[in-house]
């Protein structure tokens, strides 16, 4: 099992992605914000992967993120959606 931290304002694709990672056997934690997700960072396990929707502050979260000591165990995969 790995952790996968979901950043998306959007509470439907927030969902989605939860359930379907959760479904495949990993722990998942859910940011509505960029905020959020570097509130709830600390506590997440490592290694971990964190799913960035395609909100502001997107680029800034991932900056911080390569500053943090562990920095090596994180890794960052943008979703890219685009709302229809």
């Amino acid at each position: 099992m790995s952790a996968v931290l979901i950043v998306e304002s959007d509470e439907d694709v927030r969902e989605v992605l939860g359930e379907m990672t959760r479904e495949a056997g990993n722990e998942v934690f859910e940011a509505a914000s960029v905020d959020e997700a570097l509130g709830l960072l600390p506590s997440v396990p490592r290694p971990c992967l964190v799913l960035l929707g395609d909100l502001p502050g997107g680029q800034e979260l991932q900056r911080q993120i390569q500053e943090l000591p562990d920095a090596s165990s994180i890794h960052v995969q943008t979703t890219g959606h685009r709302p229809c």
